[in-house]
């Protein structure tokens, strides 16, 4: 079963979509977090049923009613890793930078699932204004 990893960028991407949602249904925001991370982890099991992509990657399409999201990622099987590269909503045109040959090689600044959701955990449980002195901003 391959492990999933996050970059740094896919962080932001959460902690992006949540904060956009929160701004209206906070309980909603923490559900679609929850439901993309959910639906990444079948990564694990099966890293290669994302649509093919350009340089070698894959997106995950996580549907949500009429819209959704998608997740490119980039299956590693001589590690049995899959890096989670980025997140953008389907109604998004593209990725908000381009996706780097550096962005996929490199893993030194990753987050396994684990570490992700309790980095995510603390955004959701952390109010913004003490999240500086918390150390989870």
């Amino acid at each position: 079963m391959a492990v999933i990893t996050y970059s740094e960028r896919a962080v932001r991407d959460f902690e992006r979509i949540f904060d956009f949602l929160a701004t209206d249904n906070s309980a909603l925001a923490a559900m679609v977090v929850a439901a993309i991370e959910e639906l990444v982890s079948m990564l694990a099991r099966h890293p290669l049923i994302g649509r093919p992509a350009e340089h070698r990657l894959h997106e995950l399409v996580i549907s949500r009613g009429k819209t959704g999201y998608v997740a490119l990622y980039r299956y590693l099987e001589a590690a049995d890793v899959v890096l989670v590269l980025a997140l953008r909503h389907q109604r998004e045109a593209g990725y908000d930078a381009p996706i780097e040959q550096r962005d996929i090689q490199d893993k030194t600044q990753t987050a396994t699932a684990h570490e992700y959701s309790k980095r995510v955990t603390n955004h959701l449980l952390i109010p913004e204004s003490n999240r500086a002195n918390s150390g989870t901003a």
